[in-house]
């Protein structure tokens, strides 16, 4: 009797065991959509800095891909001057053929003296070969950014 008792639980122990493989499986299979890609799937674009006048700007590229939107991570500080201007109004991207991308968006807002947001450009042409962010007049200058695709 003991016996029985003794495999009937390691059954039940067994399946509880396997539901749970089964379901974090299924979890993980699930969460791939969603993923951000690590640096093995996408090539990975330096940050760039730019502090000239009185305004410090950081770029960092998010996604650099043809086919894809452009996403750069921007964020704009200052004490002295008020960034009074959206960076969709101001910025441009142009890649090595003479295209040129005006913004779909940018999460920054405007006005104050740090800004921080995600500037977002339609999808440049798979022929390029690299690509230039053109922040325009930011307490009088312009910012240009390059990375090589």
């Amino acid at each position: 009797m003991k016996k029985i008792i003794l495999i009937i639980t390691l059954v039940i122990i067994l399946i509880f065991l396997s539901g749970l493989t089964f379901k974090q499986k299924n979890r993980n299979a699930g969460d791939t959509k969603f993923a951000v890609p690590t640096q093995s799937q996408t090539k990975s674009f330096e940050p760039k800095e730019d502090s000239r006048g009185e305004v410090t700007v950081k770029v960092t590229p998010l996604r650099l891909s043809s086919g894809e939107n452009a996403v750069f991570d921007i964020s704009l500080s200052t004490h002295l001057v008020d960034l009074n201007k959206s960076l969709k109004d101001i910025a441009e991207l142009e890649d090595d053929n003479g295209n040129i991308y005006n913004p779909i968006s940018w999460s920054g807002g405007k006005g104050g003296h740090h800004l921080e947001g995600n500037l977002v450009f339609p999808p440049f042409s798979d022929k390029a070969n690299s690509i230039k962010l053109i922040i325009k007049q930011i307490d009088g200058v312009d910012r240009v950014f390059i990375w090589s695709l």
